[in-house]
């Protein structure tokens, strides 16, 4: 017969329907008091408030240290380059807006030329922003350190730094945004570099128109001298043939006149 081994249960084991009941308990055991979390904040509260007043402090001194810009927007509204004198026959009429046309003018504002002739006018150099300009050393196009940098190469490149230039949706309007310290300077800049550009337009306008004057001038003239020449002809080879003219009328006129 088979004999069957026992083992007695040890003192301290639990089953598993205790051991759930024990872990709930835990579980209860372990629940924040919301008071003695108040109470432990209300323990330290000096250290709570020094590290409140530190990170204040240091969140001041960053503030202060930050320098503001400001930023001052023109829109410019963009017209088809179109000459109205030297083509009769178009029609004046808006045309679509042409991507590529409003991308190189945009290309155009923002030229080297467009940039310092606008430092030049404003005289930019005796601003602190662009102090660094005649004072600062850099690489030449050889690479050598030390030589020292274009002054109106610098300015540009300052100007560049802080100028958008940008297209408005789908339209022939141009944003001209420009960030300053000064928000005095931010708005002569982006104010004379719109006006830079109309100045330019109108002058190209002129000198079409004048182009096209000039051209019409040299065809009048040409037409004129070829009308004399034609009646100086006429007049040679009514008197090679003898045809006087009287009362308006040639001599072979009146006598067939007369005849009838």
């Amino acid at each position: 017969m088979a004999e069957r081994s026992t083992s007695a249960m040890a003192p301290n084991q639990v089953i598993f329907g205790d051991r759930r009941r024990r872990t709930s308990e835990s579980e209860g055991a372990a629940d924040i008091n919301p008071w003695e979390l108040m109470r432990g904040i209300w323990a330290r509260k000096e250290i709570v408030l020094m590290t409140f007043l530190a990170v204040l402090a240091m969140g001041i001194f960053w503030l202060s240290t930050l320098t503001p810009t400001y930023t001052v927007e023109t829109l410019l509204l963009i017209e088809p380059r179109i000459g109205e004198i030297s083509r009769f026959d178009e029609t004046n009429t808006m045309s679509t807006p042409d991507k590529g046309f409003v991308e190189s003018e945009i290309q155009i504002i923002s030229s080297y030329e467009q940039l310092l002739k606008l430092a030049e006018r404003l005289s930019l150099r005796k601003y602190s922003e662009f102090t660094q300009a005649t004072k600062s050393k850099g690489e030449n196009p050889k690479g050598q350190i030390g030589a020292p940098t274009s002054s109106p190469t610098k300015l540009v490149e300052i100007l560049r730094k802080n100028l958008n230039i940008m297209r408005r949706g789908e339209s022939r309007v141009i944003s001209i945004q420009y960030t300053s310290i000064d928000p005095v300077l931010a708005t002569q800049i982006a104010n004379e570099l719109a006006s830079l550009y109309i100045q330019q337009q109108v002058s190209d306008r002129m000198a079409i128109h004048r182009q096209a004057t000039d051209w019409l001038s040299s065809q009048i003239e040409s037409l004129r001298t070829r009308t004399t020449s034609s009646e100086t002809e006429v007049e040679n080879f009514r008197t090679k043939s003898g045809l006087f003219e009287a009362n308006g009328a040639t001599l072979p006129q009146r006598e067939l006149s007369e005849v009838s």
